[in-house]
């Protein structure tokens, strides 16, 4: 994320009303009455509350059902079952990584998420698809949100 954007009237965590400066993605400085610089854009905030961009640590953007309707949850009791089941759904809903992931992240960055750590299945069916399919959506998204994978090795 590298926009550069000067805020305008806004409360960092409830304090008292500041402008932010941000270049390349960065808090630069804040204090009242701050200068815009040429070119950067300039948001007034009304006086509302700017707390820190929300990180989700632990989820699974390859393997979401996201924008798809509902499904009833059929997995048996056992962690395999939950596993085979999780494969099953990938083919029968035609569960593609990057379209799928693209659409939870949309949601996610409208409620301040700005930095997500993805655990993405890597086994013998699905291979390297899904970690491809979240690196396609990390990629077109990098200027939204910093995306973190981690492989998870679903077949030992």
């Amino acid at each position: 994320m590298t926009a550069s954007l000067l805020l305008r009237n806004v409360r960092p965590n409830a304090g008292a009303a500041v402008d932010i400066l941000v270049e390349n993605g960065r808090i630069v400085r804040m204090a009242k009455g701050i200068a815009a610089p040429a070119g950067v854009a300039v948001e007034d905030g009304r006086g509302e509350i700017v707390i820190p961009g929300l990180v989700e640590a632990h989820t699974h953007l390859d393997k979401s059902f996201w924008g798809m309707g509902w499904h009833k949850h059929t997995a048996g009791p056992a962690l395999i079952d939950k596993i085979e089941t999780e494969r099953r759904n990938r083919r029968e809903f035609g569960i593609d990584a990057n379209r799928q992931s693209g659409r939870l992240v949309a949601q996610m960055v409208k409620l301040g998420t700005t930095h997500i750590r993805s655990h993405v299945d890597v086994d013998t069916e699905v291979g390297l698809a899904g970690i491809e399919g979240v690196m396609a959506m990390r990629e077109r998204l990098k200027d939204v949100i910093d995306v973190e994978i981690v492989a998870f090795a679903q077949s030992g």
